[in-house]
């Protein structure tokens, strides 16, 4: 929406032309093109935005303009050019103090990713000094710099550090409502669980994570994946090469250099080389055929977005054929007060052998008279968590077609 807006005002600037509010839209455009991770598409707004914050005197746009620019530098790897555009904002006698706390946050980060830990911590610390209040903490530069002194104690293998800090971070988030910063915050302290081995606490922060999954920034998405990964490699080397392998497809195809360097330091400490998580030429037929029949289950949802009694049966038989949970059942509830058992599964197994999470419920939406919902018991292991979170994922897209495809066919009647 924010991009289609922007759009829409450099259409009417065609008209009535105001370098100052391109080069305010361009950069708008460039940090939409960083959060989804477009390099080549960030770099185009980036040329015109400077041209024309440099045409108009826009002294503090053309600032935020070259800062942005160093964040394109640094998902690319170009590091010397990232530094150098990080230190230009902070150039000039118009520079502020929050563009000098953000170069420097900028450049702890690209000191993390050079594993150069002396010097990102002699960043943030200067920018600790200068914080006199928690109204201080919670500016967006400030708040987000404790982010990143919480992978800097991850990368000291300061653990219960990394997880004070990223507490805070996360009070700093919801106190902002920074839904990205809160995301990222959940992300690290679930990095430092994992690395210290504590299953069961990891296992219940990724099952908090379910209803954000599906509107995380593409890059997140790739260190969900990485931090899965590093909490089963130990004990389940086929699943923690699984997700090594998601991380690494989403960051080889965004070309995001940190994720890249990121996962390289994850997978090496867990004992993986670059070679075992590369796409297996040749499964198990077993293997192969079950893999076969859920990407067809999938199909089949996807298939069946606007038909709630069909995709219960999907789900219920898709989180079967996962082994992800101990029970699962859809049902439709009658307006009259009626429930009927549309699809039901449950494990071969005692209820007293096995370990789930708490009971949720997926409102599939209506059909004619009735509403149709799945209720399903995830088995309380990580690997089954994570598969229950793709399913809920999944829902969501599933949910968000059918809107689409809803609001498509109103237009059509009109």
């Amino acid at each position: 929406m924010a991009r289609r807006h922007t759009r829409v005002g450099l259409t009417l600037l065609e008209s009535a032309p105001n370098l100052w509010l391109r080069a305010l839209a361009e950069n708008n455009l460039l940090a939409l093109a960083i959060i989804s991770c477009d390099i080549e598409t960030g770099l185009k707004h980036a040329r015109a935005g400077l041209q024309a914050a440099e045409m108009s005197g826009a002294a503090t746009v053309r600032r935020a303009l070259i800062g942005n620019l160093g964040h394109l530098y640094s998902l690319q790897g170009s590091w010397e050019d990232a530094r150098i555009q990080f230190r230009e904002t902070t150039s000039g006698h118009q520079a502020t103090v929050e563009a000098e706390h953000g170069a420097l946050e900028s450049l702890a980060r690209l000191y993390l990713l050079e594993d150069q830990l002396d010097e990102a911590r002699e960043c943030l610390d200067a920018i600790d000094t200068t914080q006199r209040s928690e109204t201080d903490a919670a500016y967006y530069v400030n708040r987000h710099s404790k982010l990143t002194r919480a992978i800097l104690y991850i990368q000291e293998r300061k653990f219960d550090d990394a997880l004070q800090q990223a507490d805070v971070v996360r009070a700093l988030a919801n106190r902002s409502g920074d839904d990205i910063l809160r995301s990222l915050a959940d992300l690290t302290r679930a990095e430092a669980l994992a690395l210290q081995g504590r299953e069961a606490e990891f296992g219940a922060l990724i099952d908090e994570l379910r209803p954000t999954i599906a509107r995380l920034p593409i890059d997140l998405l790739g260190h969900y994946e990485r931090v899965i990964g590093s909490a089963l490699a130990g004990r389940d080397h086929g699943a923690g090469a699984s997700h090594f392998a998601r991380a690494a497809r989403t960051f080889e195809a965004l070309r995001h250099r940190p994720g890249q360097i990121q996962l390289q330091r994850a997978s090496i400490a867990a004992g993986f080389e670059l070679r075992q998580w590369q796409p297996i030429a040749q499964l198990d037929p077993i293997q192969a055929s079950h893999g076969a029949r859920v990407v067809q289950d999938i199909l089949t949802m996807l298939l069946h977005v606007g038909r709630p009694e069909l995709l219960a049966t999907d789900v219920v038989d898709v989180l079967a054929a996962t082994t992800c949970v101990a029970r699962a059942t859809a049902i439709a509830r009658h307006d009259d007060g009626r429930v009927e058992s549309i699809a039901a599964h449950a494990m071969p197994i005692s209820a007293s052998a096995v370990s789930t999470l708490p009971s949720r419920t997926y409102q599939l939406g209506r059909a004619g008279n009735r509403s149709v919902e799945v209720t399903c018991e995830p088995l309380h292991n990580v690997e089954a968590i994570a598969t229950v979170n793709a399913v809920a994922s999944l829902l969501e897209v599933v949910r968000d077609l059918d809107a689409a495809r809803t609001e498509r066919e109103e237009r059509l009647g009109l």
